[in-house]
């Protein structure tokens, strides 16, 4: 009796997700329907119904950028972008638009001064699909295993070779490793945010702190701290400030 329950549980719950899967398609096709007949705000409307759904692509929020983008609402286009890209870090097709969203919002665009080689492995490194490190960590640890084996299994000059080329790929591994986890902390603590609408930074996290600086939306800020309504970021340039939180939208 209790397997018989369990299996109609098991049944209900498999009907039920894949009347969601048929679902979201069903929606997807229709908004990008919309989207192709110009109408963008039914487009918007209905692709925003399926974020809030579980099921996550990266073309679900490429195209609700796009969509943004014809309706000329550039920091919420650049907000899905940043989104999108969180998925698939490296289509060339999402970074493109990015940089065309952010020309179009940002009458200056300001960032850290970095050494060129700097400024690449950065952006390689941040640009990456979410599983990128952990399958190269993954690799890297079987090939140390494999090398660990032929070193106690065999002699002389091959196992001279098998040793040294267990200790790289440990230290390689380690390096891995670690690339693998701060990436995965930048992703799920909505470490950055996307400026919504020009506000006044602050000097501290009060109202009447007001400083002669005005932050354009469509910029991508670091969040840093957070007290009450306040978030401590770091802008583009590098500089340390206290924005709203009403001002800004996670990533």
């Amino acid at each position: 009796m209790k397997n018989k329950i369990t299996y109609i549980i098991l049944f209900i719950l498999l009907a039920n997700n894949i009347c969601l899967a048929t679902t979201v398609d069903e929606n997807f096709e229709r908004a990008n329907t919309y989207y192709k007949n110009k109408q963008y705000t039914e487009a918007v409307n209905t692709y925003i119904a399926l974020v809030n759904q579980p099921i996550k692509d990266a073309s679900l929020y490429y195209n609700l950028g796009n969509t943004y983008f014809q309706l000329k609402q550039y920091p919420n286009a650049i907000l899905f972008y940043e989104k999108a890209l969180l998925l698939d870090g490296s289509n060339k097709k999402i970074q493109h638009n990015l940089k065309i969203a952010q020309n179009k919002a940002l009458t200056k665009i300001e960032n850290k001064n970095q050494f060129f080689v700097v400024k690449a492995m950065v952006d390689f490194y941040i640009h990456q699909q979410q599983n990128f490190w952990t399958i190269l960590f993954l690799i890297s640890l079987v090939v140390f295993v494999v090398c660990s084996i032929i070193y106690f299994l065999t002699q002389n000059k091959i196992k001279n070779i098998a040793s040294k080329f267990a200790f790289l790929f440990l230290f390689t591994s380690i390096i891995l490793f670690v690339a693998s986890y701060r990436f995965n902390q930048l992703q799920t603590k909505h470490q950055f945010a996307i400026v919504m609408e020009n506000t006044k930074a602050h000097s501290k996290p009060t109202s009447n702190s007001q400083i002669n600086l005005l932050i354009e939306a469509g910029n991508k800020v670091k969040q840093l701290d957070y007290d009450a309504n306040w978030i401590k970021v770091e802008l583009p340039n590098g500089k340390i400030t206290w924005l709203n939180k009403e001002s800004l939208q996670s990533i």
